[in-house]
């Protein structure tokens, strides 16, 4: 797996962007605190396909991995079924 590295929001906003189980995935972090949510839609809007839908995945807490406090994650979403139900809200 290979990653690209970028910072935002004046260097204050570390992001790794990656391919993971055929998946664009987007990690953004902060040193001392959560990104924003404009932080997340700067890298989302600079980062990502503005035609695709992308999700921050809240799992049962049994299947947490936390390697860094101030993380959140961007997934791709890749199933139709998916995304025609957030079409429908």
């Amino acid at each position: 797996m290979t990653f690209k590295e970028h910072w935002f929001c004046r260097n204050t906003i570390l992001v790794l962007e990656s391919q993971d189980a055929d998946r664009h995935h987007i990690s953004l972090s902060h040193k001392k605190r959560l990104p924003t949510w404009d932080e997340v839609k700067i890298v989302r809007e600079k980062l990502c396909d503005n035609t695709k839908f992308y999700v921050m995945v809240l799992p049962p807490s049994k299947y947490y991995v936390n390697l860094h406090e101030y993380c959140f994650h961007l997934w791709e979403v890749k199933s139709e079924d998916e995304i025609e139900v957030w079409k429908q809200m």
